[in-house]
């Protein structure tokens, strides 16, 4: 598990061990733009074009809110919105991670 999310809560920290176990720890990377909020996390595919928005904040239990993003430009905003999942369960958190991040499992 990477360093950069030891700070992160239990369930974020279950979720990204969970997806590295099942789909491989090199099949995406984790992006922490928000290193300051211990209920959120970014994970992205491998060139950096797709990113998942995980955050439990507010949720109990295996749910999960869940924004989908895409890259628009290098050093703009660099990402837009492709969409929101809110108050989900894992099963459906990973066929979302999955297609959005195009893994092949």
């Amino acid at each position: 598990m990477y360093t950069v999310i030891l700070h992160k809560d239990e369930r974020i920290k279950a979720l990204v061990d969970h997806l590295e176990t099942k789909y491989g720890a090199d099949s995406f990377k984790i992006r922490d733009y928000w290193d300051g909020d211990d209920s959120v996390i970014g994970l992205v595919d491998k060139s950096e074009k797709y990113l998942v928005y995980v955050s439990t904040f507010g949720l109990g239990g295996s749910r999960y809110f869940v924004e989908l993003e895409n890259l628009i430009k290098e050093n703009e905003a660099p990402y837009v919105s492709a969409g929101e999942y809110e108050d989900i369960e894992l099963p459906e958190l990973e066929k979302i991670f999955v297609q959005h991040l195009r893994i092949n499992n």
